[in-house]
């Protein structure tokens, strides 16, 4: 018959115990610990889920219309730079004005 394998368990204060040697009460204490860091790893990882697929979400929006494109290209992305120059401005302001006449259009 092969020999048990002892287990450690270490506690709070860092000492380490054999759980053969753990009474019922530590062992239902441990136990009652075990599950509770679980659940919050589970809450914590669900968590984080539903962020990175709300951000995913958020990234993979979908213009419909070629206004509504147009709209959206006519500014500035966050990576571009904030200077712009005079022909830029221009193109930005007819862009805008033409969306302007095509939305009074169909009012």
């Amino acid at each position: 018959m092969k020999d048990k394998e002892v287990v450690y368990w270490k506690m709070r204060n860092g000492e380490l115990i054999s759980v053969d040697e753990m009474d019922i009460n530590h062992l239902r204490n441990t136990l009652k610990l075990i599950i509770k860091n679980k659940n919050r790893l589970k809450t914590a990882l669900n968590e984080k889920l539903e962020k990175e697929r709300h951000i995913k979400a958020a990234n993979n929006f979908v213009l419909h219309g070629d206004m509504a494109q147009e709209f959206h290209e006519s500014y500035l992305s966050d990576e571009d730079d904030d200077r712009i120059d005079e022909n830029q401005m221009h193109s930005r302001v007819c862009t805008i004005r033409r969306m302007y006449t095509q939305i009074s259009e169909l009012a």
